[in-house]
């Protein structure tokens, strides 16, 4: 059991990690992961590079702890939502939301330059990210069936997978070139085709009432 003094330090080391981390991502996610320096991220952040180089030994540590810190944080905001209180449709909007503030200032440079810099944090990142849409869709599914907003002749596990197989095209930079079509664009236009390709007509309409709403 560590001494009251010592439980203290480590929350507040914890709570400061969160924010470095926090301030990290939104350089990663406007200027990409290869052109941000430690110089840059210490510049940004207003700290010294001393004491950046006390949370991270170095840039692939850093690139890393961001990677696990957005696993991590994906899995507790989902967790949070109140799925007694929302329906199926209502968590896909608010998960949808989230999506689109996010896409709003990320850069594709992103996800290029953790594959091509950072493989095998890519491949855990994308590993996870599959493994968790795929499984909150179909839980998603099986909600909506249940609540008569989604059709009741659709195999939840065929959608999940197609969706997945949506989400990775979407990031799909020779599919969708970025000086053609925003991200912003691209997923609205996916996440509108998909509602109504599994949605009843009542939740067409639920759908259609929440939007113009």
């Amino acid at each position: 059991m560590f001494p009251d003094y010592l439980f203290y330090y480590f929350c507040k080391m914890e709570q400061k990690l969160t924010e470095l981390l926090e301030g990290i991502s939104q350089l990663f996610i406007k200027y990409g992961i290869k052109s941000v320096t430690m110089d840059d991220i210490a510049r940004h952040l207003g700290i010294s590079k001393k004491t950046l180089y006390q949370y991270f030994a170095d840039k692939r540590e850093l690139v890393e702890k961001i990677v696990l810190f957005h696993i991590n944080k994906n899995n507790v905001e989902f967790m949070q939502m109140d799925h007694k209180q929302l329906n199926a449709i209502d968590i896909l909007l608010a998960v949808t939301r989230n999506v689109m503030e996010l896409l709003e200032e990320f850069t594709p440079s992103v996800c290029y330059d953790l594959q091509k810099y950072y493989p095998e944090l890519h491949k855990i990142f994308s590993d996870h990210k599959n493994k968790h849409i795929f499984e909150n869709v179909k839980m998603n599914i099986i909600k909506g069936m249940a609540e008569g907003l989604y059709r009741k002749d659709i195999d939840p596990d065929i959608i999940s997978t197609i969706y997945v197989s949506r989400i990775e095209m979407i990031f799909n930079y020779e599919t969708f070139p970025s000086d053609k079509f925003s991200l912003m664009q691209v997923f609205d236009e996916a996440f509108r085709y998909h509602i109504h390709g599994i949605a009843s007509k009542k939740g067409i309409e639920y759908y259609e009432s929440k939007i113009k709403g």
